[in-house]
This record gives C-alpha cells, structure tokens and sequence, in this order.
C-alpha cells in the first residue's frame, strides 16, 4: 500500500478556507508526476472535495493508482508555521520507509517535473529564496541576535548571505538533523517568552515567523548541506520554473480578480494564473458554474490589464 511503503511523502497543512489551496497542490502533483503520499495535517474539518477522491481506510484515499493522500487531524498549540519541522519528522518517524520529506504551503502550486525534486533533494536540504529578504549579510544583525538564541558564540563564522523562504523544506532521511534542531530553536525561542500562536508584524524584529527560526537554524548550521535556488523557484521572479507560491495577504481563491484590478490597479499574477491552472482538475475545488465564472473573471481582469497599462 503506497500510504505505508512510498519513499517520497509530500506533506503539507491547513485550516479553514485553505483547502482550496490543498486542492490545487495536489491536481498540480498529478499533473508534475508525483508518485507517493501527500499527508495532509488538517484542524477543522475535511475539505468538502474530499468526497471526489477514492476511500481506502480510515482517513487514506487515492486519487490515481500511484498517488495516495492520507488526512491527518491536529490541533498543536501554536501556529501552524511553526508546527512544520515537527510534523516533518513526525512523518518520518510514522513512516520507515520514506526516503525523502517535503514540505509545501497550501498556497503552493508545483510547476516542475517531480523528477526534478527528486533530483534536487540530493543535493542538499532543498530551500528556495525569500522574495522580500533574499539577500541578508553574514553580519547583519539578525544573525548576532539568532546567535545569541541558539545559544552560539557571536563569534560563530556564518558564510551564508542569504535568508529562505520557509514555504518548502526538502529533506532526505539522512539530513533530519535540520528538522531537529528547528524545533529545538523554536522551543528556546517559546521559553524565552517568544510568541509561536501568531506571526508578527514588526519587520525588524529578529523573529517574525517560523522562517526566521529556519535561517536562524541555518546561521549556526553550517556543517549541514543545502541546496538553495533563487527567488525564481517560487516565482518571486521570472521564469517560474519550479513553483508559484501566492504569498500575498488575499489568496487566489479568495481575490476576485476585476475588482483587485479596477480598485487597486492589480491584474492577475502568475500565482493567480497557475492557481487557477490547477484549482479544478483532476479534483475540483469549485462547482463547475463556479469556476467557469471565476476562470473567466481572471481572463477579463488579464485583457483588461493588458489595455489599461498599454495605454499609460
């Protein structure tokens, strides 16, 4: 049965109206090739499209021959982004025969071949950069406070220039090590009266999210291996080879798209367009009238920004 024995388990999380999310995560991992287990952490309830997909046992389901997804309720008292890394090794640890863990945002769509994180992975903890703090020096001051937290000397030489995005996380079996030590970072950070429930605004702060634990992690870490692609792999910038990741406060499926455009002057981007790519087929996340009204609201609002800047 894949759900036991697959060597490559894509996982991800979600709550409330992020299942339409999941949904295009996962017609996007049949359209890439993907053939293992998507384990789906979830709080609240099953996403309504779950009834399209083929009962196996308990909460496991299939959706092709060679593509199993197993539901996984949890209800941990933090914030979902803080709960990766441990839901992570979680997945190892339930699942022995697994080579490989990866983790997707449910606001993710895959637009490579699969053959190429299976590639990737082997060449390190497979990361991408961030679109906001790509560049980040090995002094700047972050790194002396991420220091101070894992419990380094400031001294520590960091060689590392650059911040991810925690958005996907790679890992081989052999490298559980940067999962290990994500957690442990995070419950440093929670004892020392951290917030871990909600991210923070503040953008100069040290600690923001989860992904300031990763690069925290990674500052002091330098005797583990990544592998690292720029702000292209999740489409930050051009070409969006690997993935889109929709990292904006309204999601696709939550934007409609002519308004964003007439209101703040904001046509559809790539992330809208390849949500929208994988947002009903092989499983629909929307009725067939609605998506059809949707789909066509996102070419309107695509014409229309196409003429209005074409005239500026």
């Amino acid at each position: 049965m894949i759900v036991n024995s697959s060597p490559e388990i894509i996982v991800t999380l979600y709550e409330g109206h992020y299942h339409f999310g999941v949904a295009a995560l996962l017609n996007s991992l049949v359209k890439a090739g993907f053939k293992g287990l998507l384990r789906i952490g979830y709080r609240g309830a099953l996403p309504p499209w779950v009834s399209q997909l083929k009962h196996v046992q308990d909460q496991d389901y299939s959706v092709a021959p060679d593509l199993a997804v197993s539901f996984v309720p949890i209800n941990p008292a933090m914030h979902f982004g803080y709960y990766k890394p441990q839901f992570m090794l979680d997945t190892f640890a339930a699942h022995p025969a697994a080579q490989h863990v990866f983790y997707f945002d449910p606001d993710i769509v895959v637009n490579a071949e699969w053959e190429f994180f299976t590639s990737w992975v082997q060449s390190g903890i497979a990361l991408c950069l961030d679109n906001t703090f790509a560049f980040l020096h090995r002094n700047h001051p972050w790194r002396t406070e991420w220091k101070a937290l894992a419990g380094v000397a400031p001294t520590y030489a960091c060689q590392l220039d650059h911040y991810v995005n925690s958005g996907f996380v790679g890992v081989r079996r052999s490298n559980t090590t940067v999962l290990e030590r994500w957690v442990a970072i995070t419950e440093k950070y929670r004892a020392q009266g951290g917030t871990i429930t909600a991210f923070i605004k503040t953008g100069h702060r040290a600690v923001k999210t989860d992904q300031d634990l990763l690069n925290a992690v990674m500052t002091v870490s330098e005797d583990l291996t990544y592998s690292v692609v720029g702000t292209e792999g999740m489409g930050f910038t051009y070409p969006a080879y690997v993935m889109s990741h929709a990292v904006s406060d309204v999601k696709p499926w939550k934007k409609n798209f002519l308004k964003a455009l007439l209101v703040q002057g904001h046509a559809p981007n790539i992330m809208d367009k390849d949500y929208m790519r994988c947002a009903n087929q092989p499983v629909a996340a929307y009725s067939a009238s609605s998506f059809r009204l949707k789909h066509w609201n996102m070419r309107f609002s695509s014409m229309l920004g196409r003429l209005i800047a074409s005239n500026r």
